[in-house]
């Protein structure tokens, strides 16, 4: 994404988990707070007993 004084950052999403999005001023950062947000997300709903989605597909990030 290009703001409009011209910076570029990353936004990425988990579209399986709403509301988990991270953000970074490269793909690898965006991911690497992704994966964190991941964590976060999944903690939250252990504690509170909510469902949590199968993986669609576990080896797409398998480089990160």
């Amino acid at each position: 994404m290009v703001e409009d004084d011209g910076e570029t950052y990353y936004r990425v999403t988990t579209p399986k988990l709403p509301g988990v999005i991270a953000y970074g001023d490269s793909l690898d950062e965006a991911i690497t707070e992704l994966n964190g947000a991941k964590k976060a997300w999944v903690s939250s709903c252990l504690r509170r007993n909510i469902k949590i989605p199968e993986p669609v597909n576990k080896n797409i990030l398998e480089n990160y």
